[in-house]
């Protein structure tokens, strides 16, 4: 009996693996990664961004299709932004961008490091040039 109530006080000590964590959705707000710690890569994307007049909500953590992402909605489009270690990893991680995307209307592509996502889920950019947007001024 004694040994049973040792063991039960070891498991409860031990920290729990990260098999059980949800998965996240990439939708903003989703905070399994930490919120609020940015590259500069992400935060250049986001200067260029309001440069070219889109409005992003604040980027908050995510873990959509990568350990290092964010996501936010611009001008209402779902986005999330994951950052990888090299372009090439990047590029493997375009296609689960893609399929965080799914059959809504939306789009993934690569820069440099960066694999960001849109989708538009509330069809909010009926005509896509809030995408188009978003896609063109994207730093290279």
């Amino acid at each position: 009996m004694k040994a049973t109530w040792i063991i039960l006080g070891v498991l409860a000590g031990v920290p729990a693996c990260g098999k059980d964590e949800p998965a996240a959705t990439g939708e903003p707000g989703s905070t399994t990664a930490k919120a609020g710690e940015m590259s500069d890569a992400k935060k250049s994307l986001v200067e260029a961004w309001k440069k070219a007049g889109l409005t992003p909500s604040e980027m908050t953590g995510s873990t959509a299709f990568g350990k290092d992402c964010n996501a936010a909605t611009v001008n209402k489009v779902d986005v999330v932004v994951c950052e990888f270690p090299s372009d090439d990893e990047a590029k493997k991680a375009e296609q689960p961008g893609l399929d965080w995307v799914g059959s809504t209307t939306g789009a993934a592509w690569v820069s440099g490091p960066l694999v960001i996502a849109v989708a538009d889920r509330k069809k909010a950019d009926v005509n896509g040039k809030t995408i188009n947007q978003l896609m063109k001024s994207t730093p290279k």
